[in-house]
């Protein structure tokens, strides 16, 4: 599957579901690497819910997603996954690389996060001078857990 991914014919739009199987960090890293031949991708929505995707699989999604140069428009749902801040924020600094995006929406929802993902998404929305549209849901964390 990952290598006909990076076959297709430079779509523009692309939304892949693959929810709740065994894809770990390592077939994260494989999946980001055939969306990532996808030189013309605008516009992606990557659903990886219940995967068992931890901080180094949210690292590669990160990595891979920052090469995608003309990428407008990212939702990707990593809700029900094993993603900490370590994750969240290297997939931050690798999603916040493509120049004209414009809206992001990341699912974040029961993972391993707390107040150092918000700081990190924040950040990145900063940094985009195009980003007109940021949605962070991370329902179901340990947000706020360290609050005297």
């Amino acid at each position: 599957m990952v290598d006909g991914i990076g076959k297709l014919q430079n779509p523009t739009h692309r939304i892949l579901y693959v929810d709740e199987n065994e894809v770990g960090d390592v077939g994260a890293k494989s999946l980001v690497d055939g969306i990532g031949k996808l030189e013309q991708l605008a516009q992606l929505t990557l659903h990886l819910a219940n995967n068992e995707v931890g901080d180094e699989g949210a690292k590669s999604l990160g990595d891979g997603i920052g090469k995608l140069e003309h990428l407008t428009q990212l939702t990707l749902y990593l809700d029900n996954n094993e993603v900490g801040d370590e994750g969240a924020k290297s997939s931050s600094d690798g999603i916040g690389k493509p120049e004209h995006l414009t809206q992001l929406a990341l699912h974040l929802d029961n993972n391993e996060v707390g107040d150092d993902c918000v700081k990190y998404t924040a950040d990145v929305a900063d940094e985009v001078a195009s980003l007109r549209l940021l949605t962070l849901y991370i329902d179901k964390n340990e947000v706020g857990n360290d609050r005297p």
